[in-house]
């Protein structure tokens, strides 16, 4: 199946649609995915993270030590060290060695979900110097 992807710069954030899936979206620079569900892996470059957000895209992701404001989340990664943070990339489910899962802390469901095609996730970084984000959508297979 030919890949298809769409990438569209909005406001500080790429929307991203594929037909086979993600493959490897995002911005080589920044934020970046490879692979589709459930064998993803997020990349950044420039800074440790001390935050990492998976949640719907109207999601205001706090700068600091708050909660989430608005829109869904799925999977929330904080650092347990400062300025130390936890280094790219990261998996799917798997929490670094020094960050922790802190889903539940900011209105988030018990036990990881399973990621749907079809549904758009926003997945933030947040780092020292910033951070980065980017929208991105698995294409439901074709029915057979």
């Amino acid at each position: 199946m030919e890949l298809l992807r769409k990438l569209v710069a909005i406001v500080g954030f790429v929307v991203v649609s594929s037909s086979a899936g993600c493959g490897a979206c995002g911005d080589p620079n920044g934020l970046r995915v490879d692979g589709d569900p459930p064998e993803i892996e997020f990349h950044w470059e420039d800074s440790n993270a001390m935050g990492f957000y998976v949640t719907t895209p109207e999601a205001w992701i706090p700068d600091g030590p708050r909660k989430m404001v608005d829109g869904e989340v799925f999977w929330v990664l904080e650092a347990t060290s400062f300025p130390g943070g936890f280094e790219s990339p990261i998996r799917w489910g798997e929490v670094p060695s020094d960050a922790k899962d802190a889903t539940e802390d900011h209105g988030g469901p018990t036990g990881l979900p399973d990621l749907q095609c079809g549904i758009e996730y926003k997945l933030t970084v947040v780092a020292l110097r910033g951070s980065d984000e980017l929208v991105v959508a698995w294409d439901c297979p074709p029915e057979e």
